[in-house]
């Protein structure tokens, strides 16, 4: 996609030791409520600064040659079925990226569990719920559950349309 940003300014208002991010933000870097999301999952190429090429491979994080967009894994679920894949181990910081479409309000997306010692169990539970999406993540140091809620723009997520989600483990 090619687009201008608005206003009438002609370059950008930074000095030459000011950073740009291309793709994503740190996330040490504080952020403007109208950011939605601090990473970008896709391919880019002929990015151009200054009327002049910019080689994203060079003094860059995360990024890699090429362009594959296609699934790592691909399933579809009907009924009461479901798909178990083996471990992985969450590192301190991970992304997790899925699609889904669903027609149902209710329903498990993504579920993961971890035992520590004899009882006590970490889990991160994806579903939704009324059409709106939930993550509860529980830890096993003290019990603590953490809930979020996100509630589509649209209305529901339960419309059959494709979305995509990305969870990001940053340290805790």
């Amino acid at each position: 996609m090619e687009a201008e940003s608005p206003g009438s300014a002609s370059d950008l208002n930074r000095s030459d030791l000011d950073p740009i991010y291309i793709g994503g933000l740190p996330a040490s870097r504080p952020i403007r409520r109208q950011v939605v999301a601090r990473s970008f999952v896709g391919c880019m190429k002929n990015v151009e600064i200054a009327r002049t090429n910019f080689d994203l491979l060079r003094e860059s994080y995360g990024v890699k040659k090429g362009c594959v967009l296609k699934p790592i894994r691909s399933v579809s679920v009907f009924g009461g079925g479901f798909l178990e894949m083996p471990a992985v181990l969450l590192t301190l910081q991970t992304e997790i990226m899925s699609s889904f479409s669903s027609r149902r309000e209710r329903g498990v997306i993504l579920a993961g569990f971890s035992s520590h010692r004899h009882t006590q169990q970490s889990f991160l539970l994806v579903m939704l719920v009324s059409g709106s999406l939930e993550v509860h993540v529980g830890v096993a140091e003290g019990g603590a559950v953490h809930k979020a809620v996100v509630k589509s723009q649209n209305g529901s997520f339960s419309d059959g349309q494709e979305h995509s989600l990305i969870l990001q483990r940053n340290k805790r």
